[in-house]
């Protein structure tokens, strides 16, 4: 918002400037009427671009005071108003009142302990302690001041006895604009890793786990399947072992027509054989 304001000055500014330079110019001609609506244009144009880009710049200089003071802030645990007064180069009572302001807006986690004079981060305190805020008796405000074990606080109008409660810990998670920014502490919640973050990167692996189940083929579902013809090699004969050829075991000749007697012959010759076999085993 300020880069815009500082743009639109700048661009009303050119003309005005423009028409205020072309004055003189006619002032010495000696052309009164011109002279009377350069003044009204360069009025018109200059006057709105210089609130404008002042605007701008005191938006600018105020935005970058807050963020040294959110980085201070959030880079000490305790400090004084003086050590913050001089880090963003304002006195201690300005900066005093620039960090009560953005504490009550923005409910910071920040406390005063009076005894010592400095601020305290609730987040990184190493004790436990109980907060003040106002007094019961007179009912003056008192800040957010602290107080540990063994300390009383008083009030500085009526000089009475303060009670004291817990610190709230809801409130402390409210800041915005710079001091929103980053998380406060270890009050904070922690974040969760980017893919949980995402509520549909279930839905997306679950759909993504049914396009390969659908891809694959489904042989249950295909009634087709076992009708099929078998392979080819299915269907080749089994292969056979040769057979080896004994020249002793001859198989007996068959009758062939016209020849009767033919059978009986080849039985007698082999007879013969086995007769004339026998007969010389026993001469030995």
């Amino acid at each position: 918002m300020n880069s815009l304001l500082k743009v639109l000055g700048s661009l009303l500014l050119v003309p005005g400037g423009l028409f205020v330079l072309c004055i003189p110019f006619a002032a010495i001609d000696g052309n009164g009427g011109a002279v009377m609506g350069l003044v009204i244009l360069g009025g018109l144009f200059g006057v709105p671009g210089g609130l404008l880009l002042r605007n701008g710049l005191l938006g600018q200089r105020r935005t970058a005071t807050e963020e040294q003071m959110v980085g201070f802030v959030r880079s000490h645990d305790a400090f004084s108003i003086t050590e913050l007064g001089a880090h963003i180069g304002k006195p201690p009572a300005e900066a005093q009142a620039m960090l009560n302001r953005d504490i009550a807006k923005y409910q910071l986690p920040l406390v005063m302990h009076r005894p010592s004079g400095r601020y305290l981060r609730l987040d990184r305190l190493s004790r436990g302690g109980q907060i003040a805020e106002r007094c019961q008796s007179c009912g003056g405000s008192l800040g957010s001041q602290i107080v540990f074990e063994g300390e009383q606080l008083t009030c500085p109008y009526c000089n009475a006895r303060v009670q004291t409660h817990a610190p709230v810990q809801a409130n402390w998670q409210q800041a915005q604009g710079a001091w929103g920014q980053q998380a406060w502490g270890q009050q904070q919640p922690q974040q969760q890793p980017q893919y949980a973050q995402q509520p549909h990167y279930a839905q997306q692996q679950q759909q993504q786990q049914q396009q390969q189940q659908q891809q694959q083929p489904h042989y249950a579902q295909q009634p087709h399947y076992a009708q099929q013809p078998q392979p080819h090699h299915a269907q080749q004969p089994h292969y056979a072992p040769p057979q080896h050829h004994h020249p002793h075991a001859q198989q007996p000749p068959h009758a062939q027509p016209g020849s009767f007697g033919g059978g009986h012959a080849g039985h007698a010759g082999h007879a013969g054989h086995a007769g004339h076999g026998q007969g010389g085993w026993g001469q030995q």
